[in-house]
């Protein structure tokens, strides 16, 4: 019987967790107008308990934890090239630090999409310009390519996961291109081919938002 109340109250809790985002982003969504005229937003603040990988974390609120996705950039795989460094950089940047969450979105994994405050640091957009994540080109707003910039920068100063090419075999050729995108990576074995992106231009990822 215990265990039957113990599982009824765990799926209440998660039932609760799930309601707080979701009013969140509803607030998201209908105060917008007032975000743009007073240059406020809807934060959730929390303490990351874990980092997960470059791109994902669990945070703890005050309703409980939740796991959270960094919108807009896309780190390498862990089992990709630069993958166990993005993670240890974002480790060294929020591990057991309190933040803030803007949320964008809940993906269908019912994590919280968002994007990371810490004091002065928008946490996403400084792995893009340590070199550890990619400009996510298919969920950025093409009212802020931002990103893109900070990713040329981090290619052209070589840093974090643009230091050396990536030589990984894959089943379209002897030798794979270098700096292969994830969300790329993720699908190599259904891609015919890879895009090398060494010599990517600001303009080429601006011009890829929404696409990809």
């Amino acid at each position: 019987m215990n265990g039957v109340v113990h599982g009824t109250f765990l799926r209440w809790d998660a039932l609760f967790r799930v309601c707080v985002i979701n009013a969140c982003l509803i607030m998201a969504v209908c105060l917008t107008p007032v975000w743009v005229a007073a240059q406020q937003a809807v934060f959730l603040r929390g303490t990351v308990m874990r980092v997960i990988d470059g791109d994902t974390l669990m945070v703890r609120l005050e309703s409980g934890p939740i796991r959270v996705r960094l919108h807009a950039m896309d780190a390498p795989e862990m089992n990709q090239p630069g993958g166990p460094e993005a993670k240890q950089a974002l480790i060294a940047l929020v591990q057991g630090r309190t933040v803030e969450l803007q949320p964008v979105e809940q993906d269908r994994y019912e994590r919280l999409i968002a994007v990371v405050h810490m004091e002065v640091l928008e946490i996403n957009r400084e792995m893009i310009r340590q070199g550890h994540a990619w400009a996510y080109r298919r969920y950025m707003s093409r009212s802020a390519p931002d990103y893109c910039t900070d990713e040329a920068r981090a290619r052209n100063a070589g840093l974090g996961l643009w230091k050396s090419p990536q030589r990984e075999a894959s089943s379209a050729s002897a030798a794979a291109p270098a700096y292969i995108a994830p969300w790329e990576w993720r699908r190599r074995k259904r891609l015919a081919a890879l895009s090398d992106y060494r010599h990517e231009s600001v303009a080429n990822c601006v011009a890829a938002i929404g696409r990809h």
